[in-house]
């Protein structure tokens, strides 16, 4: 539902102070419910003496009918946020007759599906809710657009090379050090530094991606897939020249040495290396930064008729991390072929759904172990 004004207490899209969350829950138009909201004192909660405080008792009223509600307020709206202020309510209700509820900033409806398998009632101070009083109410808004982005989410660490950092866990799911996170993506052919990898991880923790004990491992590779490709982009292309060449096999390789020898990169894009994808285009797409560097010395006939090679021109790293070398020649990994598959048509849709299971185990059943790293 709307709220009836856009007035942000802080003028920014920064998350609400606590003590502005009773005026801005008094915005939400729409809730077919009269709601008061009053500080944690007696004699509201003489009921809960041996419970823990809450930071909010919620009144609500229907009719003939009173409830009242214990609120835990979180200034995020992460999950990792979320999922403390749905247990930090049930802990404070569980003492006497009050039910459980939480504000954050913004409740998506993932946030709001995860409210409802709990039984914890939430309100958002974007215009969201779920109101449940169980055998009785069961009352649930979505689709307000978030007020408060800046208070919900940090930096897209899915997108961009930052995302190298989810990525490598499809490779392996366990690290013993950010250290040792980073070493794998050096290893892979990524550039990152140690504190954008921290960040990332940090980012991944917040969304219960990725979980840190005595290894940082990863928690739901079914779900990080997921987020991947909601916020996968195809990679911006500078430019294509299709090229016809006698030997293959043998340009491709050549391909691989042009760009060990100018700093390059390359990789081919071949998706029938992963997947059954019938085609009738007997052209090998093969991505560089540099299409000059990559031909170097090789012969081949530009613009012909019948072309067997595409060059690409992409700068994005995440296209050429984590290859699959095959004699010589680096293919792009099995993740990326998912992504630009699943971002493309109904029939690559389907055939990336022929990757998905071997990626989910890859991350979150077979661990390649932990293993040490320098220093």
């Amino acid at each position: 539902m709307p709220l009836t004004s856009n007035t942000n207490p802080n003028n920014s899209s920064a998350p609400p102070r606590e003590q502005d969350v009773p005026m801005l829950l008094q915005e939400i138009t729409g809730l077919p419910l009269e709601i008061s909201l009053h500080p944690p004192q007696e004699p509201l909660l003489s009921a809960n003496s041996g419970g823990p405080r809450p930071d909010f008792v919620l009144i609500a009223r229907w009719e003939s009918s009173e409830h009242l509600f214990l609120v835990e307020y979180k200034s995020s709206s992460t999950p990792k946020a979320l999922e403390a202020a749905i247990q930090q309510a049930r802990r404070s209700a569980e003492a006497g007759p009050f039910l459980p509820m939480v504000v954050v900033p913004y409740l998506s409806p993932r946030a709001l599906d995860r409210l409802r398998q709990e039984t914890v009632s939430g309100i958002d101070l974007s215009g969201n809710y779920l109101i449940i009083v169980p055998g009785k109410w069961f009352i649930r808004s979505t689709g307000a657009k978030n007020r408060y982005p800046a208070g919900a989410s940090i930096k897209n660490v899915y997108r961009g090379t930052s995302s190298l950092v989810a990525r490598v866990f499809f490779a392996r799911s366990a690290f013993p050090s950010v250290q040792g996170v980073l070493n794998e993506i050096l290893s892979r052919g990524g550039t990152l530094t140690l504190p954008t990898v921290s960040k990332a991880l940090k980012g991944l923790e917040e969304d219960l991606l990725v979980g840190r004990g005595e290894v940082i491992r990863v928690l739901q590779p079914d779900r990080l897939l997921e987020v991947l490709l909601e916020n996968y982009r195809a990679p911006a292309v500078g430019r294509r020249v299709r090229i016809k060449v006698a030997d293959l096999e043998g340009t491709l390789r050549r391909f691989a040495r042009n760009t060990r020898e100018s700093d390059v990169y390359v990789a081919g894009d071949l998706p029938s290396r992963y997947v059954v994808l019938p085609t009738t285009d007997y052209v090998t797409r093969v991505y560089t930064s540099s299409v000059e560097a990559v031909t170097e010395g090789v012969e081949f006939e530009k613009y012909p008729r019948f072309p067997n090679v595409e060059l690409v021109e992409v700068e994005d790293q995440t296209v050429y991390f984590d290859p699959d070398e095959e004699d010589g020649f680096p293919w792009i990994s099995a993740l990326q072929t998912y992504l630009l598959l699943a971002s493309g048509g109904k029939r690559e849709q389907e055939a990336a759904a022929q990757i998905r299971p071997d990626l989910i185990a890859a991350s979150g059943g077979t661990d390649r172990g932990v293993g040490g790293e320098p220093g």
